[in-house]
């Protein structure tokens, strides 16, 4: 789970980092919650990695790393693996919305 972000670090924007930063493929689920009524992202993303050691890689390189600004807070999320994000979020009105707010999942 990654704290702290700005308001227009939407899934897009947080995907691009990650790809860019050499985690592309390496991680199977991404999710930016956003504000329903502004739009806007709440401050938080969770993402699950492929590995353990991929994630640990991730918190080594993000955790504390300040963009504008603002220093990233990174640390597992209390529901860990791909399934038990998907089960989560299952009965959410998330997936009622629009594209936009709803979680990414990615074939590895």
């Amino acid at each position: 789970m990654v704290h702290n972000l700005q308001e227009h670090c939407t899934v897009g924007y947080v995907k691009r980092v990650l790809d860019s930063a050499g985690f592309f493929g390496l991680y199977d689920f991404l999710y930016v919650p956003l504000n329903f009524k502004s739009h806007e992202v709440v401050g938080f993303a969770f993402i699950n990695f492929s590995s353990q050691e991929h994630a640990q890689k991730f918190i080594d390189g993000f955790n504390d790393l300040a963009v504008e600004g603002r220093p990233l807070v990174v640390e597992p999320a209390k529901n860990q693996g791909l399934q038990a994000q998907i089960e989560h979020l299952r009965e959410s009105p998330v997936n009622a919305a629009s594209e936009e707010f709803r979680p990414k999942v990615f074939e590895l």
